[in-house]
């Protein structure tokens, strides 16, 4: 759960992807985007292979970060 005014770390990833694929070379962007993903608790690494590698096979930012969590959260398991 998130603090009121604050955005979910999920949602803060989504945008920050979404605004890297938009202005790639952005320093800006780019450190979002790392800001993003370990603030969702994920590693920079194991996040870039797996979203890219989804979005290569066509699927959404939403989607390809949604997938990302659900295999995380199921080899945790």
């Amino acid at each position: 759960m998130t603090r009121p005014g604050t955005i979910d770390p999920v949602e803060r990833l989504i945008a920050a992807w979404t605004a890297w694929e938009n202005a790639p070379s952005a320093h800006w962007t780019a450190s979002e985007k790392e800001t993003a993903i370990t603030v969702a608790g994920l590693t920079g690494r194991a996040a870039h292979q797996h979203i890219a590698h989804a979005r290569g096979h066509g699927l959404s930012i939403p989607d390809a970060v949604q997938q990302l969590l659900n295999d995380t959260h199921h080899k945790a398991a």
